[in-house]
């Protein structure tokens, strides 16, 4: 998926002052309501050039665009992205 982030000058105040939405940040809920156990990161790593993945950390006040890689086992579920340890958002596949 390709994201498109702004982080705001504020962000420095926060736990660790940086944003991050790599794989490791999400996970997947399947249509069932159970929440996949695997790593999303698995097949998908390496699979692009560098310059083409969203930046692993970003920081107070910047802006960067990117393309975040997952393996999800299923075609249809919720994406969730954790942030300061809470889930921040959610997208419904399909």
């Amino acid at each position: 998926m390709q994201l498109d982030v702004e982080t705001q000058p504020e962000l420095k105040d926060e736990l660790g002052g940086s944003f991050y939405a790599d794989a490791g940040a999400w996970k997947f809920i399947q249509a069932d309501g159970t929440t996949f156990n695997g790593m999303l990161f698995g097949n998908s790593y390496g699979c692009l050039p560098e310059t083409a993945i969203l930046p692993q950390s970003i920081g107070p006040g910047e802006t960067a665009s990117g393309t975040v890689l997952l393996d999800v086992p299923a075609l249809e579920g919720t994406l969730v992205l954790s942030y300061l340890g809470e889930d921040a958002w959610e997208w419904v596949i399909p």
